[in-house]
């Protein structure tokens, strides 16, 4: 994969996390975005890359056995890992531009 088509890719997959950030860790527009950036991931650098353990690493709800937390603590929950995301796709993207040749 060329250097500008793995840039398009993992920005495009950063640019829906803002609409994302409407639904729940539940809804299946997350559940999807998650998938597909995975897949994403391991296109542009390997499907058993560290990139993708770090992607995979991100909590956007609790742990179990913690169920009963309020919906804005689930809430905040979920926006912190998308915000994670957010942080972990656009280091992706520096080191693309910076390490392709």
């Amino acid at each position: 994969m060329d250097k500008e088509k793995a840039i398009g890719l993992l920005q495009e997959q950063s640019g829906k996390i803002i609409k994302l950030s409407h639904e729940s860790a539940e809804g299946y527009g997350f559940r999807k975005w998650l998938v597909d950036t995975e897949i994403v991931i391991g296109q542009v650098f390997g499907h058993r890359s560290s990139n993708i353990r770090e992607f995979n690493s991100i909590n956007y709800t609790f742990p179990y056995g913690t169920e009963d937390q309020s919906d804005e603590m689930k809430d905040r929950q979920f926006k912190r890992g998308l915000e994670r995301a957010a942080m972990v796709l656009r280091a992706m993207v520096e080191e693309v531009q910076h390490s392709w040749t």
